[in-house]
Protein backbone atom coordinates (compact mmCIF):
# COMPACT_ATOMS: atom_id res chain seq x y z
CA UNK A 1 0.00 0.00 0.00
CA UNK A 2 1.83 2.93 -1.27
CA UNK A 3 1.09 6.40 0.10
CA UNK A 4 -1.42 8.60 -1.39
CA UNK A 5 0.04 11.34 -3.80
CA UNK A 6 -1.35 14.75 -4.26
CA UNK A 7 -1.97 13.87 -7.98
CA UNK A 8 -4.25 11.06 -6.92
CA UNK A 9 -6.50 13.82 -4.91
CA UNK A 10 -6.46 16.03 -7.73
CA UNK A 11 -7.40 13.03 -9.65
CA UNK A 12 -10.26 11.67 -7.46
CA UNK A 13 -11.53 15.28 -7.11
CA UNK A 14 -12.02 15.67 -10.42
CA UNK A 15 -13.57 12.29 -11.21
CA UNK A 16 -16.05 12.68 -8.45
CA UNK A 17 -17.35 15.88 -10.02
CA UNK A 18 -18.34 13.52 -13.38
CA UNK A 19 -19.36 10.72 -10.76
CA UNK A 20 -22.10 14.04 -9.31
CA UNK A 21 -22.67 15.27 -12.73
CA UNK A 22 -23.39 12.40 -14.82
CA UNK A 23 -23.03 9.11 -13.49
CA UNK A 24 -19.58 8.13 -14.22
CA UNK A 25 -16.16 7.75 -13.22
CA UNK A 26 -13.22 4.90 -12.90
CA UNK A 27 -12.90 2.68 -10.70
CA UNK A 28 -10.14 3.58 -8.59
CA UNK A 29 -7.47 0.68 -8.61
CA UNK A 30 -7.08 0.60 -4.71
CA UNK A 31 -9.94 1.88 -3.15
CA UNK A 32 -8.86 4.34 0.38
CA UNK A 33 -11.02 6.57 2.35
CA UNK A 34 -10.26 9.58 0.97
CA UNK A 35 -12.47 8.37 -2.10
CA UNK A 36 -15.08 7.94 0.13
CA UNK A 37 -14.76 11.11 2.25
CA UNK A 38 -14.81 13.62 -0.60
CA UNK A 39 -17.23 11.73 -2.13
CA UNK A 40 -19.58 12.09 0.84
CA UNK A 41 -18.84 15.77 1.00
CA UNK A 42 -19.52 16.22 -2.27
CA UNK A 43 -23.07 14.05 -2.53
CA UNK A 44 -23.71 16.14 0.57
CA UNK A 45 -23.27 18.95 -1.15
CA UNK A 46 -25.13 18.27 -3.76
CA UNK A 47 -28.89 19.70 -4.94
CA UNK A 48 -29.58 16.49 -5.87
CA UNK A 49 -28.46 14.02 -3.36
CA UNK A 50 -28.97 11.03 -5.31
CA UNK A 51 -25.95 9.13 -7.32
CA UNK A 52 -25.61 6.47 -9.32
CA UNK A 53 -22.36 4.73 -9.11
CA UNK A 54 -21.05 2.59 -11.54
CA UNK A 55 -21.82 -0.97 -10.22
CA UNK A 56 -18.24 -2.67 -8.80
CA UNK A 57 -15.63 -2.45 -5.82
CA UNK A 58 -16.53 0.93 -5.33
CA UNK A 59 -20.00 0.67 -5.03
CA UNK A 60 -19.32 -2.72 -2.82
CA UNK A 61 -16.67 -0.61 -0.77
CA UNK A 62 -18.74 2.45 -0.08
CA UNK A 63 -21.96 0.47 1.08
CA UNK A 64 -19.57 -1.92 3.86
CA UNK A 65 -18.39 1.38 4.90
CA UNK A 66 -21.65 3.20 5.24
CA UNK A 67 -21.73 6.46 2.56
CA UNK A 68 -25.51 6.31 1.83
CA UNK A 69 -26.31 5.51 5.40
CA UNK A 70 -24.36 8.95 6.32
CA UNK A 71 -26.21 10.51 4.27
CA UNK A 72 -29.36 9.20 5.51
CA UNK A 73 -30.04 7.19 2.08
CA UNK A 74 -30.79 3.50 1.65
CA UNK A 75 -27.85 1.92 0.10
CA UNK A 76 -28.55 0.73 -3.58
CA UNK A 77 -26.46 -3.15 -2.67
CA UNK A 78 -26.82 -4.79 0.71
CA UNK A 79 -23.35 -6.01 1.82
CA UNK A 80 -22.23 -7.73 4.89
CA UNK A 81 -20.48 -5.87 7.36
CA UNK A 82 -17.04 -5.81 7.98
CA UNK A 83 -16.93 -8.56 10.04
CA UNK A 84 -12.74 -8.16 11.21
CA UNK A 85 -13.26 -5.56 13.91
CA UNK A 86 -10.22 -3.00 14.74
CA UNK A 87 -9.29 -2.76 10.88
CA UNK A 88 -12.18 -0.01 9.60
CA UNK A 89 -13.75 3.21 10.36
CA UNK A 90 -16.89 3.45 8.39
CA UNK A 91 -18.42 6.96 7.23
CA UNK A 92 -18.84 9.29 10.66
CA UNK A 93 -20.48 12.50 10.45
CA UNK A 94 -19.36 15.11 12.86
CA UNK A 95 -21.80 16.98 14.22
CA UNK A 96 -20.74 18.76 17.10
CA UNK A 97 -17.47 19.52 19.11
CA UNK A 98 -19.16 16.49 21.72
CA UNK A 99 -18.26 13.41 18.47
CA UNK A 100 -14.57 14.66 18.67
CA UNK A 101 -13.56 12.46 21.59
CA UNK A 102 -15.80 10.16 20.85
CA UNK A 103 -15.01 9.81 17.11
CA UNK A 104 -11.03 9.85 18.05
CA UNK A 105 -11.36 6.80 20.60
CA UNK A 106 -12.75 5.26 17.70
CA UNK A 107 -10.76 5.76 15.64
CA UNK A 108 -7.41 4.95 18.08
CA UNK A 109 -8.99 0.88 18.06
CA UNK A 110 -7.77 0.67 14.46
CA UNK A 111 -4.79 1.35 15.76
CA UNK A 112 -4.61 -1.41 18.59
CA UNK A 113 -3.42 -4.52 16.35
CA UNK A 114 -0.08 -2.59 14.61
CA UNK A 115 1.26 -0.94 17.57
CA UNK A 116 1.62 -1.54 21.05
CA UNK A 117 3.38 1.63 22.15
CA UNK A 118 0.88 3.78 24.11
CA UNK A 119 2.94 6.73 23.51
CA UNK A 120 3.02 6.57 19.81
CA UNK A 121 -1.38 5.57 20.20
CA UNK A 122 -1.23 8.91 22.21
CA UNK A 123 0.22 10.70 19.42
CA UNK A 124 -2.08 9.67 16.78
CA UNK A 125 -5.07 10.59 19.30
CA UNK A 126 -4.02 13.57 19.94
CA UNK A 127 -3.28 14.59 16.04
CA UNK A 128 -7.15 13.32 15.61
CA UNK A 129 -8.25 14.89 17.98
CA UNK A 130 -6.43 18.24 16.57
CA UNK A 131 -7.50 17.84 13.32
CA UNK A 132 -11.44 17.27 14.42
CA UNK A 133 -11.73 19.75 16.83
CA UNK A 134 -10.10 22.30 13.71
CA UNK A 135 -12.84 20.82 11.67
CA UNK A 136 -15.53 21.79 13.94
CA UNK A 137 -14.14 25.19 14.91
CA UNK A 138 -13.49 26.46 11.44
CA UNK A 139 -16.27 24.87 9.08
CA UNK A 140 -19.45 26.82 8.15
CA UNK A 141 -22.43 25.42 6.50
CA UNK A 142 -25.81 25.51 7.41
CA UNK A 143 -27.55 24.56 10.39
CA UNK A 144 -28.26 20.94 10.97
CA UNK A 145 -25.87 20.20 8.09
CA UNK A 146 -22.62 18.55 9.41
CA UNK A 147 -19.32 19.96 9.98
CA UNK A 148 -17.66 17.58 7.92
CA UNK A 149 -17.41 13.33 7.75
CA UNK A 150 -14.49 11.06 8.31
CA UNK A 151 -13.70 7.60 7.80
CA UNK A 152 -9.89 5.40 8.00
CA UNK A 153 -8.55 1.81 7.54
CA UNK A 154 -5.83 0.00 8.81
CA UNK A 155 -3.39 -2.40 6.66
CA UNK A 156 -2.11 -4.95 8.96
CA UNK A 157 0.27 -6.43 6.70
CA UNK A 158 1.26 -3.13 5.52
CA UNK A 159 1.34 -1.35 9.14
CA UNK A 160 -0.06 1.47 7.69
CA UNK A 161 -2.84 3.57 7.79
CA UNK A 162 -5.14 5.88 6.72
CA UNK A 163 -7.23 8.68 7.96
CA UNK A 164 -9.08 11.15 5.80
CA UNK A 165 -11.45 14.03 7.74
CA UNK A 166 -13.67 16.34 5.07
CA UNK A 167 -15.13 19.44 6.42
CA UNK A 168 -17.68 21.98 4.97
CA UNK A 169 -15.34 25.43 5.54
CA UNK A 170 -14.43 27.58 3.37
CA UNK A 171 -10.79 26.88 2.68
CA UNK A 172 -7.73 27.59 4.54
CA UNK A 173 -6.64 30.51 2.09
CA UNK A 174 -10.10 32.63 1.85
CA UNK A 175 -10.40 31.50 6.21
CA UNK A 176 -6.79 33.25 6.73
CA UNK A 177 -7.64 36.36 4.28
CA UNK A 178 -10.64 37.03 6.62
CA UNK A 179 -8.65 37.52 9.45
CA UNK A 180 -6.97 40.69 7.49
CA UNK A 181 -3.02 39.89 9.31
CA UNK A 182 -1.36 37.57 6.54
CA UNK A 183 -2.24 39.21 3.51
CA UNK A 184 1.46 40.02 2.25
CA UNK A 185 2.47 36.14 2.62
CA UNK A 186 -0.61 34.68 1.09
CA UNK A 187 0.43 36.90 -1.87
CA UNK A 188 3.84 34.45 -2.23
CA UNK A 189 3.16 32.03 -0.15
CA UNK A 190 1.14 28.37 -0.18
CA UNK A 191 -1.29 28.98 2.53
CA UNK A 192 -1.74 25.19 3.49
CA UNK A 193 1.90 25.67 4.35
CA UNK A 194 1.75 28.89 6.41
CA UNK A 195 -1.53 27.67 8.48
CA UNK A 196 0.96 24.82 9.79
CA UNK A 197 3.60 27.91 11.14
CA UNK A 198 3.28 28.42 14.85
CA UNK A 199 0.61 30.42 16.06
CA UNK A 200 -0.98 31.06 12.65
CA UNK A 201 -3.96 31.33 12.80
CA UNK A 202 -7.87 32.89 11.91
CA UNK A 203 -9.47 32.90 15.06
CA UNK A 204 -6.73 34.86 17.94
CA UNK A 205 -8.31 35.57 21.10
CA UNK A 206 -11.62 32.79 20.47
CA UNK A 207 -9.64 30.23 22.06
CA UNK A 208 -7.69 29.44 19.24
CA UNK A 209 -3.88 29.15 19.57
CA UNK A 210 -2.91 28.48 15.78
CA UNK A 211 -0.52 25.56 17.22
CA UNK A 212 -3.51 23.08 16.00
CA UNK A 213 -2.80 22.40 12.50
CA UNK A 214 1.05 22.27 13.53
CA UNK A 215 0.55 19.90 16.21
CA UNK A 216 -0.57 17.58 13.39
CA UNK A 217 2.35 18.04 11.34
CA UNK A 218 4.87 17.46 14.29
CA UNK A 219 2.92 14.49 14.96
CA UNK A 220 3.19 13.00 11.63
CA UNK A 221 6.28 13.79 10.81
CA UNK A 222 7.86 11.82 14.51
CA UNK A 223 5.47 8.88 13.12
CA UNK A 224 7.30 8.75 9.65
CA UNK A 225 3.11 9.84 7.54
CA UNK A 226 2.57 12.42 5.68
CA UNK A 227 0.01 15.13 5.70
CA UNK A 228 -2.26 16.24 2.86
CA UNK A 229 -4.00 19.08 2.91
CA UNK A 230 -6.00 20.04 0.16
CA UNK A 231 -8.30 23.40 -0.34
CA UNK A 232 -10.38 24.99 -3.05
CA UNK A 233 -11.11 28.49 -3.80
CA UNK A 234 -15.14 29.18 -3.11
CA UNK A 235 -15.83 25.94 -3.10
CA UNK A 236 -17.86 24.31 -0.03
CA UNK A 237 -15.48 21.48 0.54
CA UNK A 238 -11.84 21.35 2.05
CA UNK A 239 -10.32 17.99 3.41
CA UNK A 240 -7.85 16.47 5.07
CA UNK A 241 -5.39 13.02 4.61
CA UNK A 242 -3.20 11.77 7.21
CA UNK A 243 -0.70 8.42 6.88
CA UNK A 244 -7.38 14.22 3.96
CA UNK A 245 -12.90 19.81 -3.70
CA UNK A 246 -14.89 20.56 -5.54
CA UNK A 247 -15.37 22.08 -9.09
CA UNK A 248 -12.71 25.11 -8.33
CA UNK A 249 -9.34 25.40 -8.45
CA UNK A 250 -7.77 23.34 -6.64
CA UNK A 251 -4.14 24.06 -4.26
CA UNK A 252 -2.42 21.03 -2.32
CA UNK A 253 0.73 20.84 -0.10
CA UNK A 254 1.97 17.83 1.26
CA UNK A 255 3.49 18.83 4.88
CA UNK A 256 6.03 16.05 6.08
Amino acid sequence: METTSISELISWHRQTDDLIRQGSCTNPAFIKPYHLAVLAAKMNAATDRTVHMPKGDLEHYAARMHLWQVLGQEPPVLMNEYRETGRFQPLTSIQSDDDVSQIADQIIELFQPICTDDVTKYSIYSLVVEILGNCVAHAGGMESEPYGFVCGQVWKRARRAQIAVIDSGIGIRQTLECCGQYGDRLATENACTLATEYSVTSKAGNGHSGYGLTLARDLMMQNGGALHIPWTNGSPVAGWVGSTQAQSQISTCMVH
